[in-house]
């Protein structure tokens, strides 16, 4: 067997998907995690004699994410592993576009790793390892009906059980897969989805996998089955809503969390209270913001607002919202180069609404990867497979 360029990238990407999603919880992921990444920059590095390229537009995010870790020194109260978790996510994305770019992996590298951390964390669940007993001290039973298995969070270990569906839709819209790797990883990626919503009690869970299946199985049925047009649509999509009207006469997490913030629950009632405060502490420092972490200092709650739109105006102010809404309008503008990209613009507009109105995206390491492996796929012109194959 020869070792290639790309078995070496896509083996140590495997081991920063392995420490930095699936087992981000532990005090061992930390330091792998870092380790593989600066062994992955210094190997890329040195193959490409230092020359770097990277998909157009880029330079939005990289410059947000420079000019954010710079904002660290003026917040109020430094903490430096919101810093180091900047750092890492960004050489993460930017080593990610560049071995994309250069053609030393491809996109379907990146879905097959994508299935790792799910697929370490259904291990985890059925071995009854749950780092949320020890990070908030609670018991397993309560703690198992929102399992965070080794990702330590149930909303961090939704993200990573949709980020393949997500990626999948994104494939198949550019025809990057046979049919035979389009029936598998339909299956396994929407496995994973409905695990995951039943193990977590994950209300953006739900979204996410209803909002992907829908548009995963237009694309499947207008380019891979084009004399039957409705067929993929109506079995993916009847499945999906099939298997949760079920779920709806259980006693699921889910289903109880659902329900409560239909009425308007307190955890709905403060995360939108949340948006009020972000906002009056923004207009302290319109332009640039108050520095990386602030909202958490300043707002006096000691974490983040659960909304992606008000932490960035707080941390980087309109500069900083400037920045990062440019690179998200460029991937959204990218999709008008392609047939069917008005329904992959809305695809990719309703995934950047959720994300950002119930989350702080910008930290989050499957959304990262999944919008630049969108930014590379739509700027990108590729080897098509055959509808037929």
């Amino acid at each position: 067997m020869i070792i290639t360029k790309r078995i070496i990238f896509v083996f140590l990407l495997a081991g920063v998907f392995i420490f930095g999603l699936a087992m981000s919880a532990t005090q061992l992921s930390k330091l792998a995690h870092i380790s593989l990444g600066l062994t992955l920059v210094f190997y890329f590095l040195n193959a490409q004699s230092l020359q770097i390229k990277l998909p157009s537009g880029f330079g939005y995010i990289f410059v947000f994410y420079l000019f954010t870790a710079l904002s660290w020194y003026w917040t109020e109260g430094y903490n430096f592993n919101l810093l180091f978790r900047l750092i890492t996510l960004f050489f993460l994305i930017l080593i990610i576009g560049a071995l994309l770019q250069e053609k030393l992996i491809r996109p379907i590298d990146i879905l097959y790793l994508s299935y790792i951390p799910g697929l370490i964390n259904v291990l985890a669940y059925f071995l009854d390892i749950n780092y949320v007993t020890i990070i908030y001290e609670i018991n397993s039973d309560l703690a198992k009906l929102r399992f965070g298995g080794l990702a330590g969070h149930p909303s961090a270990l939704s993200l990573v059980a949709a980020l393949p569906l997500m990626l999948m839709t994104l494939l198949t819209f550019r025809s990057l897969l046979s049919k035979k790797e389009l029936i598998f990883n339909g299956i396994l990626s929407i496995a994973l989805i409905l695990f995951f919503i039943t193990v977590t009690g994950s209300k953006k869970l739900v979204i996410f996998g209803v909002i992907s299946i829908i548009f995963f199985g237009f694309f499947t049925s207008k380019i891979y089955f084009k004399h039957t047009k409705l067929f993929a649509y109506v079995i993916f999509t009847s499945v999906f809503i099939l298997t949760l009207i079920s779920l709806a006469g259980s006693d699921l997490e889910v289903i109880r969390r659902l329900q409560l913030m239909l009425e308007g629950d307190e955890s709905t009632l403060e995360r939108a209270q949340m948006i009020f405060i972000g906002f009056n502490i923004f207009t302290d420092n319109i332009l640039f913001g108050s520095g990386l972490g602030s909202f958490a200092v300043k707002s006096g709650l000691g974490y983040y607002s659960h909304n992606n739109l008000i932490e960035i105006l707080v941390t980087g102010g309109v500069f900083g919202f400037i920045l990062y809404y440019s690179y998200m309008l460029y991937i959204l503008k990218s999709t008008f180069k392609h047939k069917h990209h008005k329904t992959m613009f809305l695809f990719l507009l309703l995934l950047i609404l959720l994300n950002d109105f119930t989350g702080v995206t910008f930290f989050e390491r499957s959304t990262q990867i999944f919008f630049i492996t969108a930014l590379y796929i739509l700027r990108n012109e590729h080897e098509h497979y055959p509808v037929n194959r």
